[in-house]
């Protein structure tokens, strides 16, 4: 099973102000309501249902927490539907070249009995936010349940922009997620100064 999430262009450093996701967030929400953002019928199976990807974020950190001394940092975020699988490939790609699917650089997850690899490489535990290195380069890594970051009013999109203009809901409020954040140095992305980034994440079993 293979399933693929576009994200679409994202500037390292002119990112979105309006993603407001906060980068390696940890919480307890139990795992009995779980998000969903309908997806198709052949994800949506049981066998299929650890790697149904719900979203994937990316911003700068700096731009998350208001720090510049952060912008040089960029955040990615892949929040899954189910409970993390051993048998799922969790993949986040990120091009240089939006003409390019073939990602330049792969941040390939594995979650293994409350153990996170990267790359192939043990990097933490779930439910922390653990202090790692790739290739020589710091990075910071979280897995596991968090509430949904994604804010949607499905009144809105039923009804109308009206119907909650003054009064908007969170039809995702109190849904959780399992979810994958990593923060890289933007040096890590780049050969020759790029400020650009195309990122898609992909699961694999």
């Amino acid at each position: 099973m293979k399933k693929h999430k576009w994200l679409p262009a994202l500037s390292a450093f002119a990112l979105s102000a309006g993603i407001t996701a906060s980068v390696l967030y940890t919480s307890s929400m139990p795992a009995s309501q779980a998000a969903d953002h309908l997806d198709g019928p052949q994800v949506k199976t049981a066998e299929n249902k650890a790697g149904d990807i719900a979203d994937l974020y990316a911003f700068r950190r700096g731009d998350a927490n208001g720090n510049p001394a952060d912008n040089d940092k960029v955040v990615f975020i892949m929040t899954m539907v189910d409970e993390f699988s051993t048998d799922i490939r969790y993949d986040i790609n990120i091009s240089r070249d939006r003409t390019n699917p073939n990602p330049d650089r792969l941040l390939s997850f594995r979650v293994v009995d409350g153990n996170i690899f990267l790359n192939d490489e043990f990097v933490g535990i779930t439910q922390v936010n653990n202090d790692a290195s790739l290739e020589a380069q710091p990075i910071q890594v979280f897995a596991g349940r968090t509430d949904d970051p994604f804010f949607f009013d499905l009144r809105v999109a039923t009804e109308g922009p009206a119907t909650g203009k003054d009064d908007p809901k969170d039809t995702f409020a109190g849904a959780n997620v399992s979810a994958i954040a990593v923060s890289v140095p933007v040096s890590y992305l780049q050969t020759a100064g790029e400020t650009q980034f195309f990122a898609w994440g992909v699961t694999y079993k």
